[in-house]
């Protein structure tokens, strides 16, 4: 299982990183939509919860702002915001459990930016934090 987790992270993390370099956030977003998955399933073979459920709750929040495009209502927002929390609270271990939800927090605020150059600028530092650990 550790070797399966391992390839599906390299594969999500390739994934992730090309979504970098899409011109358009909706593009960006079904990359990170089928990254986050990837993670997701990476995660769990890890048995780590936390970053399982993080991951998981980060494909809703971008399939609810692939809908809205670049009109997205602070209420979606603040629901994904109140919702990771609860699932850290939820799947808490510890204290370096809570360093994904912290990561998928910002990057949910940046994300939320209208502009994509806003977006790659404060994106890339949560995202690959919290992927590595």
């Amino acid at each position: 299982m550790f070797y399966i987790a391992q390839l599906l992270g390299i594969i999500a993390l390739v994934i992730l990183m090309m979504s970098f370099q899409k011109n358009k956030k909706d593009t960006l977003l079904k990359y990170q939509i089928f990254s986050s998955l990837l993670f997701a399933l990476q995660y769990l073979f890890l048995n780590a919860i936390s970053g399982c459920l993080m991951n998981l709750m980060t494909m809703i929040r971008n399939l609810i702002y692939k809908k809205f495009n670049d009109k997205i209502p602070i209420i979606y927002l603040i629901l994904v915001i109140i919702c990771m929390i609860i699932l850290s609270i939820i799947s808490y271990n510890g204290p370096i459990s809570l360093l994904p939800t912290i990561a998928v927090i910002l990057y949910s605020i940046a994300l939320w930016q209208k502009k994509l150059t806003l977006i790659a600028r404060g994106s890339k530092p949560c995202t690959f934090s919290a992927e590595i650990l």
